[in-house]
């Protein structure tokens, strides 16, 4: 049984949850009236079940005059208007699920102190609650990308005139795995070895990575020949909605799409004939790079060699981000990780420098 004001409705992909006061029930003051409309609950049913039992009770509460009716200018409040504004509805939907559960742990964080205005927000107390997630690193330092984003949407609404979530000189986590390009033989080596273990699928993908430099989730969702006909792929990229027109460069690529059957999806499961998700082509992957002894390969190292090899061809950074879909500050960040650290740009450089010497003396 579902708690008061909780409605389910069915999705595609499940069962999502709203709290729905009807208006002849919401709380009116000289603040506004709350709830304003629907407020979308946890996925969780446990998280669920929590949150609408503290809504109900915030309600319960200001029906009685306990307190004032004063949401605005909170966090939850601030969390709702990103939530309903353009600059959230333009997110890729993966990115506004992790915008999310992000949220949901802000918000219990806001609950917990009594909801203090958003303008009483300082460095010290964003500090001290990102502190708690010191042993999770990584998720707190996407904690500190998402408040600062959000504090800044807090900005340009008025809220606040500085945002307290900017420049916390935090220690970034460490990564887990040395940073690291594939070579061309190394990615022939991997692609053999999938074709020898029977997963076709893994050699196409690792190809389609390397050569294209598209995100796991385009590759996955290649077909033949709606993507490609005639030598070349077009087909929408999902993170930036953009049609893109590619030619491979790779003949094992070429030849292996040639291989294919004239109408399938790119990469399949040999069991069945159908399409992979994440979960079991990554799985595969692993198996495959670990029999190859890469044991600290990771898959989007694919992906940021691409990057690379194309920079060492003569592409520009413009041409590199419009190929693969990066943003052109991320290309320069690619670069500046694996590219510019390495003996061969070394090697280039001191080349140059001495021919400019030479053509100096000679004058």
């Amino acid at each position: 049984m579902l708690p008061r004001y909780v409605v389910a409705r069915k999705r595609p992909n499940g069962t999502v949850y709203y709290w729905q006061v009807p208006p002849r029930l919401r709380v009116t003051s000289d603040a506004g009236t709350w709830p304003d409309g629907l407020v979308r609950l946890p996925d969780d049913h446990r998280e669920m079940l929590t949150h609408a039992a503290s809504l109900n009770r915030e309600l319960d509460a200001l029906r009685k005059g306990v307190v004032p009716c004063d949401r605005k200018g909170t966090m939850p409040w601030l969390i709702e208007q990103y939530e309903k504004s353009s600059y959230c509805e333009d997110l890729h939907p993966r990115t506004k699920m992790s915008y999310l559960y992000l949220s949901r742990r802000i918000t219990r964080w806001s609950e917990e102190k009594g909801n203090p205005p958003v303008a009483s927000l300082t460095k010290p107390k964003i500090l001290e609650f990102l502190s708690g997630y010191d042993k999770r690193r990584s998720l707190r330092d996407h904690m500190a990308s998402y408040l600062g984003g959000l504090l800044e949407f807090a900005c340009r609404i008025g809220m606040i005139e500085q945002n307290p979530a900017r420049k916390l000189g935090l220690k970034r986590a460490r990564r887990r795995k040395p940073i690291r390009t594939v070579t061309i033989a190394q990615l022939m080596t991997i692609v053999t070895k999938a074709r020898e273990m029977g997963m076709p699928h893994v050699a196409m993908g690792c190809l389609l990575h390397f050569d294209l430099g598209q995100r796991q989730g385009d590759i996955l969702r290649l077909q033949k020949p709606r993507d490609y006909r005639a030598g070349t792929f077009q087909f929408h990229q999902s993170k930036t909605d953009q049609v893109v027109t590619i030619k491979p460069f790779l003949t094992e690529t070429r030849e292996a799409l040639d291989a294919l059957p004239a109408t399938q999806m790119m990469l399949v499961s040999d069991a069945d004939g159908s399409a992979l998700n994440q979960r079991i082509y990554q799985r595969d992957f692993r198996t495959v790079a670990n029999a190859c002894g890469f044991t600290d390969l990771w898959e989007m190292e694919l992906r940021h060699s691409c990057v690379v090899y194309a920079e060492q061809a003569g592409l520009t950074p413009g041409e590199i981000a419009t190929r693969t879909g990066h943003g052109l500050a991320s290309v320069i960040q690619i670069l500046e990780n694996y590219r510019y650290r390495d003996n061969t740009v070394a090697s280039q450089g001191a080349i140059k420098l001495e021919d400019y010497r030479n053509k100096s003396l000679s004058r």
